[in-house]
C-alpha cells in the first residue's frame, strides 16, 4: 500500500509490474486527493473512502 498526493501515470509504473505479473483481480492505489478516479487498470481511492471499507469489511 503507499498513499499519494496527486497521481498521474507514470507514478504507477510499479503497481503496474505487479499487475502485469500477477494478474489481480483488482488494484487499487491510495490516495488523498479527494474523487475516486481510475488510472488504466488502478482503481484510485482516497484513503479515507479505503479505510472506511476496510473497516466495514468490503474489501477483504
Amino acid at each position: 500500500m503507499e498513499v499519494k498526493s496527486r497521481v498521474r501515470s507514470r507514478d504507477l509504473r510499479g503497481i503496474n509490474a505487479f499487475i502485469e505479473e500477477h494478474k489481480p483481480e483488482t488494484a487499487v492505489d491510495m490516495t488523498s486527493e479527494d474523487d475516486r478516479r481510475r488510472i488504466g487498470s488502478v482503481d484510485l481511492m482516497p484513503y479515507r473512502e479505503f479505510v472506511s471499507l476496510l473497516n466495514e469489511g468490503m474489501l477483504i
